[in-house]
Parts: C-alpha cells; sequence; structure tokens
C-alpha cells in the first residue's frame, strides 16, 4: 500500500550526501497516562530533527516538532490510542537545508507503563490476599508474580484483563512478595517492567473449638475449620492426663469414635496442621465426653405371693 511519494531532489531539499542518513534507536517510552517519550541515537553531522506522527498504521504523519534535541515529549489527545512516531534529520550544507531519510517508525504502546499503585492485603478471615493496581493506558491485560522473598525468584501466579488478584489459601506464618506487569498483546518486547514489590503476611494457625455428642455408635467428634489448616490430627485417651492415642488425621472437620466402653470417659484433643508448613501447628483443649450407657434388660416375674417382681 502506497501512504506517499517523496521526489528527491535538491530543489525538494534532497541531496545525495544526505539521502540515506536516518536516525536509529528510536523508541516510544510512556511516561504518562497521555505522556510519550521520543529519544532517538544523535545523527552525525545533523543540524536537526523533524519529528512525525500519524494516528494510525496507514494513516499520513503530520510534523509535530522541529528540534535540535535527540528527544521529546509528546502529548497524545487521546491516551492509549494508537499514534505511530518517526524522525527525519536535517543537514545545513553552504547555507542550504538538505533532510535525510525518513526512519522507520515506533508505536506509542510498545513500552508500557509499570502498574502503579499496588497493594496487597490479607484477609484473615480467609487467609487470601487481594492485590490490586491501577489501570495502565494500552496494557491489554496483566500478570502477576509471586515470591517468598523480596529479591527471590518471582513465578506467575495468574493472568487476568482486570485490576485485583485474589489469591489461593496461602500457608501460615509466612511473608509473601507480589509484582504485577502490564501486557501488550501485540508487542510482547512493549510489556512494562514490573511493579515494585509489595510485602503481605499470613497469620498462624489457631486452635480448633471442639465439640463433641453421645451417638447411637459411639461419640461423634467435630471442630470449627480454621484458617491455613489443611489437615487435623485428632488423639483420645481414657484418662485427663494420661496418654493420647493417635485417631487419624483427615482433611474434614469431624470424626466418629465407636467400639467404646459404655460409660467410659473420654478426652479428645485436635491439632490444626498445614502439611505445607512443617512445625506450624494449634492444639485445641482437651474435651471430654462420657460413652452412651448401655441399655438396661428389664425382666418382670411374680413371687411365691404373687407380687410383681421387677429386675435389670
Amino acid at each position: 500500500q502506497l501512504s506517499s511519494i517523496h521526489i528527491t531532489s535538491i530543489k525538494n531539499n534532497y541531496a545525495a550526501d544526505f539521502n540515506n542518513k536516518t536516525v536509529s534507536g528510536l523508541k516510544a517510552n510512556r511516561v504518562g497516562d497521555n505522556k510519550i517519550s521520543i529519544s532517538w541515537d544523535k545523527v552525525e553531522g545533523a543540524a536537526g530533527y523533524k519529528l512525525f506522527v500519524k494516528a494510525g498504521k496507514n494513516q499520513a504523519f503530520a510534523l509535530v516538532t522541529d528540534t535540535k534535541e535527540t528527544s521529546y515529549i509528546h502529548t497524545e489527545k487521546n491516551a492509549g490510542a494508537n499514534y505511530y512516531f518517526a524522525v527525519r534529520p536535517y543537514f545545513e550544507k553552504d547555507g542550504k537545508t538538505y533532510v535525510g531519510k525518513l526512519s522507520q517508525d515506533a508505536h506509542n504502546n510498545e513500552y508500557l507503563l509499570p502498574p502503579a499503585g499496588v497493594s496487597a492485603t490479607l484477609d484473615a478471615a480467609t487467609g487470601k490476599v487481594n492485590v490490586k493496581w491501577q489501570s495502565v493506558p494500552g496494557a491489554h491485560s496483566y500478570e502477576v508474580y509471586m515470591a517468598t522473598s523480596e529479591n527471590g525468584t518471582y513465578s506467575k501466579v495468574f493472568s487476568l484483563e482486570g485490576t485485583s488478584y485474589r489469591s489461593e489459601m496461602l500457608y501460615p506464618d509466612s511473608s509473601y512478595y507480589y509484582k504485577v506487569k502490564a501486557i501488550n498483546k501485540n508487542n510482547a518486547a512493549g510489556n512494562s517492567d514490573f511493579s515494585k514489590p509489595v510485602k503481605v503476611a499470613t497469620g498462624s494457625l489457631t486452635a480448633p473449638v471442639v465439640k463433641t455428642q453421645i451417638t447411637d455408635t459411639g461419640i461423634a467428634i467435630s471442630w470449627d475449620k480454621v484458617v491455613y489448616a489443611n489437615s487435623y490430627k485428632v488423639t483420645r485417651a481414657k484418662e485427663l492426663n494420661g496418654k493420647y492415642w493417635d485417631m487419624g488425621t483427615i482433611s474434614g472437620n469431624k470424626m466418629n469414635n465407636s467400639n467404646l466402653t459404655p460409660g467410659q470417659v473420654y478426652y479428645y484433643k485436635v491439632e490444626a496442621l498445614n502439611t505445607n508448613k512443617p512445625g506450624s501447628s494449634a492444639v485445641s483443649n482437651v474435651v471430654a465426653q462420657i460413652a452412651k450407657l448401655s441399655s438396661a434388660s428389664v425382666k418382670a416375674t411374680n413371687d411365691s405371693a404373687g407380687r410383681p417382681v421387677i429386675s435389670w
């Protein structure tokens, strides 16, 4: 597709000495919501530079400024719109001005700003973390990265088009660091740098609140689920300060204890665990429950005088 014709003659400010001279290293870096920093490498012998812009790949370039510098801050009319930039150097010789070759263009969205306003807050009731950030003009989506130390290895945990992320439940007594990157789907080289890391610390496991209840088949033990816990160890003893026997470790929050001695008092403890964080646990208070008494076997007869006799 033909976008323009340039007649290269001295009359049109072209000369063989300068026709093929052009700028290199042209970049369009976003420095604000509607501010683009255009920069390029210096061309030896150039007297100045003409900066051009066009609103769309197939539009015609229009002159923005004539400058002797190698950078310029351009204000976009529509932040994040499709703007393209090109630069042409010009030269002075024998009192005349000659122009060089128009550079390759640079797209305003090639280089996105890192997300600003990043925050990470802990939801104590769920053990999950809410990460939020401000939208970046020109970004199509965002990637969230996490590490367990500020200068550690960050791994991508999620990609999304919105500006907030809610983590899965994390480990107790741990620190996490989050960074966010803005993504340009049209040009991976234009993805933003990472935002500054933000830190959040998780809470500790808490002691389960345990309840017991007599059932027809034994004693039912139940407890409230504990934030950060992914399993629970249940132990039982026949004396308050006796030896507690392991009844099993489960991921749920209830267990039935059967085959008990009628009338026997049993003592229970439940320990909240996170298998991903060895050494992190919390044990409940001891809860006592007497096993169900056996049903009496009643027998009714008469004595020698004919009086009723009931025995059990």
